[in-house]
């Protein structure tokens, strides 16, 4: 949200970022909200629990900015509520993007909302430990319009090898798949448009090169970042390719600065 909210910030007439979840009655939370306004984000709809600790996740990096361990204390996440989001501001959105902190009943609620009301969604998987979050008791991935995996990820969300599996996702569960390999680029696959029969497959390389892992300082935000700058792209009115390597910008960028978002996606432009 932080990074939609700044590649937002110098844009006349940007697409307005509003941030859904919970934080705690403490230090950390008021910071979390105060980074978030000072970004442009729009945190109404923040809800602050009483006696809880905000979200808290801390790593170990390698001298090439890889995470090597991380503890976490993701409890409070588990307070989020569909509810929290009104039908006032969903009806509204170019877009809803959800991650995999989501509580999964409340993640399906939202979903089942969005399509309702015609607004496109878009699933980040977050990690392996959480990714099936965004899978119904049955097995379905959930009627997400994108999801954004790694191989791992997409492996663990359908319990098959990911390249075996997104020709069936893209015709059935998934009408967009970007699968992010890091410094391979990404994958993607479409389903046919209306009346056809032929998927779309493609990939994109990294922005010249990508960065050499002597180069990389943190990679902590880059996920999230290349999320960030895809959505801004596509909800912007750019076409699907273009906003990918968008997102790969972004995503460089994070990787060479120390904060998960970095301060120089301002001065991005699509």
């Amino acid at each position: 949200a932080e990074a939609i909210g700044r590649l937002n910030s110098t844009l006349e007439g940007g697409v307005q970022c509003h941030f859904v979840s919970v934080v705690g009655e403490d230090a950390a939370g008021r910071a979390v909200l105060a980074s978030l306004t000072s970004a442009g984000v729009d945190v109404a709809h923040v809800r602050t629990v009483e006696g809880a600790a905000t979200a808290c996740y801390v790593g170990v990096f390698d001298e090439g900015g890889q995470p090597v361990a991380g503890v976490a204390d993701m409890s409070i996440l588990n307070t989020i509520s569909s509810s929290l989001l009104p039908d006032s501001v969903l009806s509204g959105a170019s877009m809803l993007v959800m991650d995999a902190n989501i509580p999964p009943p409340e993640l399906e609620k939202l979903v089942v909302r969005a399509k309702a009301l015609g607004v496109p969604t878009l699933f980040e998987p977050t990690s392996v430990a959480k990714c099936r979050g965004g899978v119904s008791k049955e097995g379905w991935i959930l009627g997400f319009d994108y999801i954004t995996p790694n191989n791992k990820e997409l492996e663990c969300m359908t319990g098959k090898a990911a390249a075996c599996h997104l020709d069936r996702m893209a015709m059935g569960d998934v009408p967009t798949i970007l699968v992010t390999e890091g410094h391979k680029g990404v994958r993607y696959v479409t389903s046919p448009p209306p009346g056809e029969k032929t998927l779309g497959f493609g990939s994109v390389p990294p922005p010249g090169g990508g960065v050499p892992s002597e180069k990389v300082v943190n990679a902590t935000g880059c996920g999230d970042c290349f999320t960030a700058g895809f959505v801004h792209a596509l909800v912007m009115g750019t076409p699907l390719r273009e906003s990918i390597e968008f997102g790969q910008e972004c995503a460089k960028l994070a990787l060479k600065e120390e904060g998960a978002v970095p301060k120089g996606l301002e001065v991005l432009r699509i």
